[in-house]
């Protein structure tokens, strides 16, 4: 769903309004589409407008997203509602121009990354939803602790940067909740199921054992580790998901909460010097970087690759890949060695929903988002693919990769999910810095005091800093 300049996923699964609205609610009372348009026309003459932008680069989501509109409608027919979607690039000048002016919508859908939201933070133009989110009980709908987790780097956004006026912005000591997130992003390990059983070999518990494994697979002719690294980030995502091993969740946790974090240290050397060799010994996908996550996953799906490091936020890829090929996968959680735990999963909120300031419809706002952590919605997004934020059993998961990951969670140790880091274009110097490495350019020991540098002096000194124009 959500790959926001990451995936640029082929069209399929277009889901027109009564159609998805008949799969989400099992077609009761609205057997043909010529119902549910009905249904969405009749508005009570009292109605209220909710407008919202809706932001997405996946011409997927595009297609399916319009079809919570009626979902919402149907148990709301007081609150009609008008959404535009938007491409990251045409949402994010929009929102800016926007919101300046007192003109935005009353409820956005938007990245956690600059220039999204926390440039509307630091700018003082969104509406504080703490209340809100205690008095709705949003965070005991989502995972634990995850709403805290996806907010807590805007407080360290709006401590240290400077609003238009340039003068300092005064922060709270306590994590200020400014959106929620409806979809999750995480990071599993999958496996080629034939592949492990041509080698007589069983899923990794320990790092060593993955290494072990990956050599097993390049000595047979099969390619270790599937990676299309064009658009950068998931090499950066193996590079967190390496060095998540050596820290606990409180010690990593203080790069988003506090930023009082040195990623000048062993770790991130031996991360880097990990993923370096990979890359020199043929350990990776060939030409893994001309290839786009989507080439990657395709890639995995269609070929010899024994491991695959997979996202959830590739669910539009998945989705197609996992019902073309009908390929046997699991994913596993990072196999590391934690006692009591099965592994490392890495997990965050992907987009999430934010009111602005200057809303003229706050109370469908906060309806719109209590929806959005609901039953419905959240059967609804599930089947176009979306890994939810809300605490949903495996079993209730229409498709394997989502039962996959579901099942990953449980036992598993939470990591660090770093992709909305609280300094301006950091994510997208380690980008850079990890593609410079896989490309024999820099060092584990270069990339790790880079990073640090960047990361101290708040983005103001950095030295890989390619256009991603803030995409998450």
């Amino acid at each position: 769903m959500r790959q926001f300049g990451r995936l640029k996923s082929r069209t399929f699964l277009a889901v027109g309004v009564a159609a998805a609205l008949v799969a989400a609610v099992g077609g009761a009372g609205m057997a043909t589409s010529r119902a549910a348009g009905a249904l969405a026309n009749a508005h009570p003459a009292s109605t209220s407008t909710l407008t919202i932008w809706y932001s997405t680069d996946d011409p997927v989501e595009t297609n399916w997203a319009p079809g919570l509109v009626s979902i919402f409608e149907k148990t709301h027919p007081k609150i009609k509602v008008e959404m535009k979607v938007y491409d990251l690039d045409d949402f994010n000048d929009k929102m800016q121009d926007a919101l300046g002016s007192n003109t935005g919508p009353d409820l956005a859908y938007a990245t956690p990354r600059e220039p999204a939201i926390p440039i509307y933070i630091v700018h003082h133009e969104l509406l504080n939803l703490t209340s809100y989110a205690s008095k709705n009980r949003w965070a005991s709908l989502l995972r634990p602790g995850l709403l805290d987790f996806w907010n807590a780097p805007f407080k360290v956004w709006s401590k240290k940067a400077t609003n238009l006026s340039g003068d300092a912005v005064r922060a709270t000591s306590a994590t200020q909740i400014y959106g929620v997130p409806d979809a999750m992003a995480a990071d599993g390990v999958a496996y080629n199921t034939d592949l492990m059983n041509k080698l007589g070999i069983s899923f990794p518990k320990t790092l060593a054992d993955l290494e072990s494994d990956a050599a097993k697979a390049k000595a047979a002719g099969m390619i270790p580790f599937g990676i299309g690294n064009n658009d950068l980030w998931l090499g950066d995502d193996w590079y967190i998901m390496l060095a998540n091993e050596d820290f606990s969740v409180s010690q990593l946790q203080k790069v988003l909460s506090d930023g009082s974090f040195n990623f000048n240290q062993s770790a991130f050397v031996k991360a880097g010097n990990l993923m370096s060799s990979w890359s020199k010994d043929g350990y990776l996908t060939p030409n893994f970087q001309s290839l786009d996550a989507q080439g990657g996953m395709d890639s995995f799906f269609r070929g010899n690759t024994l491991f695959q490091l997979m996202s959830s936020s590739e669910d539009a890829q998945l989705l197609e890949d996992e019902q073309e090929t009908k390929m046997p996968i699991t994913v596993e959680a990072f196999p590391a060695s934690f006692t009591g735990y099965t592994g490392l999963v890495p997990y965050s909120g992907y987009e999430g929903w934010i009111v602005p300031k200057a809303t003229h419809n706050k109370s469908a706002a906060i309806k719109w988002i209590n929806f959005m952590l609901s039953d419905a919605a959240t059967q609804y997004t599930m089947k176009n693919g979306v890994l939810p934020t809300t605490n949903v059993p495996a079993a209730d998961a229409p498709t394997q990769f989502q039962k996959e990951f579901l099942n990953a969670f449980a036992g598993a140790r939470r990591g660090i999910y770093l992709d909305a880091a609280p300094v301006p274009n950091f994510t997208a110097n380690m980008e850079g810095n990890i593609d410079a490495l896989l490309a024999g350019k820099e060092s584990g020991a270069a990339v790790a005091k880079d990073l640090e540098k960047a990361y101290k002096s708040y983005g103001r000194d950095s030295n890989k800093t390619p256009d991603i124009d803030g995409e998450y």
